[in-house]
């Protein structure tokens, strides 16, 4: 079946005249008699009664004929609605970053090379933490969720794509005790509260932390868990303790945070893009390609 033996079909349907069915495809009469033969031949059931003088359609080709319509013009709709977005003059793509992420350092330029070639794509932006992103792409509220590497095992039935290394920090405030040590190593961080996002939020954050502390050599005695991202870094702020984060985040580098960089051997972090495999809105590949990979 093609779809130009379908329209041959609807075309003599409506003119119930082969002949006339020719004549507007520049065909000949035997032609249109072989393509709807070939249809009724695939489907197995028969479309047109043929008499001398008359052409009827049968139940069955009453039946195909409304169902081809419909087919035909959903066909002929998507193609000139993905020829809308091919030129770039229509569509939308909902990003979801994790709460503390700096999203104009991520995403800026393809966000710029998005409102060049792509104007009239529009771009939704939500923060939330771990567990809800997870969430919302799951249940196709958000397109693609941008986050970090750890959490690709809980993301399923996803493509995946890395866009490059984050350093991995030790962070503190000005109202940490740490904050005013002229020069700082690794052991002083041993002993010190740390915080961490909740399992339900994030899993394996504990685990992955006392994996750390064990290669570097330090003791791990005290842990804060937190609901959130946000919830943490407010009590980073509060000087409650000290959280292993990523450079991601723009108000670590401010002058009321400290950071220390583990080693890359140690602590690797990476930006991952992340969106379902059945999700078929044709902009996700169009911002994915505007995105340009980074190491820091």
């Amino acid at each position: 079946m093609t779809l130009e033996q379908v329209k041959i079909f609807l075309a003599a349907a409506k003119n119930m005249n082969f002949t006339k069915t020719a004549e507007e495809n520049y065909t000949t009469q035997p032609t249109i008699s072989r393509q709807i033969g070939w249809l009724e031949e695939e489907w197995g059931i028969q479309l047109f009664v043929r008499r001398k003088k008359e052409l009827r359609l049968t139940p069955e080709g009453a039946v195909m004929l409304e169902k081809c319509s419909r087919m035909v013009e959903l066909l002929e709709r998507g193609l000139q609605e993905a020829k809308e977005v091919a030129k770039g003059t229509t569509g939308s793509v909902r990003l979801g970053f994790l709460e503390i992420m700096d999203v104009e350092k991520l995403i800026m330029t393809a966000i710029d090379k998005m409102n060049c070639y792509y104007p009239n794509i529009k771009i939704e932006i939500e923060k939330r933490s771990f567990g809800e992103l997870r969430k919302r792409l799951d249940s196709g509220d958000l397109d693609i969720i941008f986050t970090l590497n750890f959490e690709e095992k809980y993301l399923t039935d996803a493509v995946i794509e890395d866009y490059g290394q984050l350093k991995a920090l030790f962070i503190f405030s000005d109202r940490h005790p740490l904050f005013s040590k002229e020069k700082l190593n690794v052991n002083d961080f041993s002993n010190v509260c740390f915080l961490l996002p909740a399992s339900y939020d994030s899993p394996g954050r504990e685990e992955e932390l006392k994996n750390i502390f064990t290669r570097l050599g330090l003791e791990c005695n005290e842990i804060m868990f937190l609901p959130n991202m946000e919830s943490l870094f407010l009590n980073v702020r509060a000087g409650k303790g000290v959280a292993l984060l990523d450079s991601s985040v723009r108000e670590i580098f401010g002058k009321n945070f400290r950071h220390f960089e583990l080693p890359r051997d140690i602590g690797t972090l990476s930006l991952i893009a992340a969106w379902k495999k059945e999700n078929l809105n044709p902009t996700i590949p169009i911002f994915v390609n505007s995105m340009v990979p980074f190491n820091e």
